[in-house]
């Protein structure tokens, strides 16, 4: 029996890996940023943005829209265009929340959260 379950729990934590591909990911666009912002501070910004892009486009295809990865690399564009003072494309930059369409009201926040 206690076999059975070391071999068990061996073979469930071997099969998953998904968390270990999503942290080498987060570290490799983070890293990314990290060069992006270093590019900004040397007022080198059509490099930047393009790392930024690199960036963007690595956690959009394996972290999605809703990643804080993704956010990231949203605000950091901006901030870069901000930097570089080109304002119609600063816009793009900053993330808008949908609107839901609902008025918000003292009843309604607790119903919002499950309460």
């Amino acid at each position: 029996m206690k076999y059975l379950l070391f071999f068990l729990m061996t073979f469930c934590l071997s099969t998953i890996t998904a968390q270990t591909v999503d942290s080498m990911v987060i570290k490799q666009v983070d890293s990314l940023i990290k060069v992006s912002r270093t590019l900004t501070g040397q007022r080198n910004f059509d490099k930047a943005l393009e790392v930024n892009a690199a960036a963007e486009k690595i956690a959009l295809e394996k972290l999605g829209r809703e990643s804080a990865a993704y956010g990231s690399c949203a605000f950091n564009r901006g901030r870069v265009n901000y930097l570089k003072k080109t304002i119609p494309k600063l816009k793009y930059g900053i993330l808008k929340p949908k609107p839901s369409g609902k008025k918000l009201s003292a009843r309604s926040i607790p119903t919002m959260f499950g309460a």
